[in-house]
């Protein structure tokens, strides 16, 4: 049986509300969790400690999804992040910050600003400015870059309940558009195209696998919060351990290089096929 994608995404938003709501009853049963990342961590683990039975499986050869923490080459414990990086406000990220004290992590805060920042253009080094973008690469770049962004605040917009933008007017038609193809219709010059991608890829994923609702919920969401509440912490020594502190609290080790293929519905459950066998749930 194939479920459409905002008949799965509605019925996932509905089960997170409704642990962060209530303390899920105890029971008893197997859950299959598709992926290791933060989410299915979390997932699994809050369904282990009310006396679910439960099962993670992970594509990768590794835990964590976008939050990944390089320790090599490095030497004297530097180390860099290669995913997800910054942490907001607890105002912001409050489950994050809950599951940081949870896990006896610390956090150091971020004294950076964009002005200390460089592009790495077509082999130059530039300062992180509008103006040294245009002198290098014409006025047109920061223009085109520009617009996406209004274009995009425009969209926002038209979201008035960010805590149920599913209700906007709009919601099924932007979701129903994919983030690269609405791109292709702004028209920017190459690298202005290349630096809004990079950006996306960096702060989600590529607009390939975005709908432009997705995006647009986002701007709709930050557009309420104040530049001082945002990327003001790192985990302290890296924020892989957080997804490796959750996975060490599950009674079974995540199953790693085991994508899944295919789900099918039966009975009494769900069996599911992935790269080292098959499972039920």
């Amino acid at each position: 049986m194939t479920y459409p994608r905002r008949t799965v995404l509605k019925s996932l938003f509905a089960s997170v509300f409704s642990l962060n709501a209530k303390p899920a009853r105890a029971a008893t049963g197997h859950v299959i969790v598709v992926g290791a990342g933060l989410a299915g961590l979390v997932a699994a683990y809050e369904l282990k400690k009310v006396g679910w039975k439960v099962t993670v499986l992970e594509a990768r050869d590794r835990i964590g999804g976008r939050v990944m923490t390089v320790r090599s080459p490095f030497a004297a414990n530097q180390y860099a992040e290669a995913g997800g990086e910054y942490i907001d406000g607890v105002q912001v990220h409050r489950q994050m910050h809950r599951y940081i004290r949870e896990f006896g992590l610390n956090l150091d805060p971020v004294a950076a600003s964009s002005s200390q920042g460089s592009y790495y253009l077509k082999g130059e080094r530039l300062p992180y400015s509008e103006r040294a973008l245009a002198a290098a690469f014409g006025h047109r770049v920061g223009q085109d870059e520009n617009r996406f962004w209004n274009k995009l605040e425009i969209l926002a917009q038209t979201i008035t309940d960010v805590d149920h933008p599913e209700r906007a007017v709009n919601a099924t038609k932007l979701d129903s558009i994919v983030l690269s193809r609405w791109m292709e219709t702004l028209n920017q010059v190459p690298l202005a195209h290349t630096l809004t991608t990079q950006y996306l890829r960096g702060e989600y994923d590529d607009p390939e696998w975005l709908s432009l609702f997705f995006l647009v919920q986002q701007a709709a969401l930050y557009n309420r919060v104040p530049d001082d509440r945002l990327e003001l912490y790192r985990i302290r020594g890296g924020n892989s351990q957080l997804p490796q502190a959750i996975a060490r609290r599950l009674l079974q080790p995540v199953v790693l290089e085991a994508p899944v293929t295919e789900v099918q519905q039966m009975p009494t459950g769900v069996r599911v096929t992935h790269g080292k066998g098959q499972i039920t749930g």
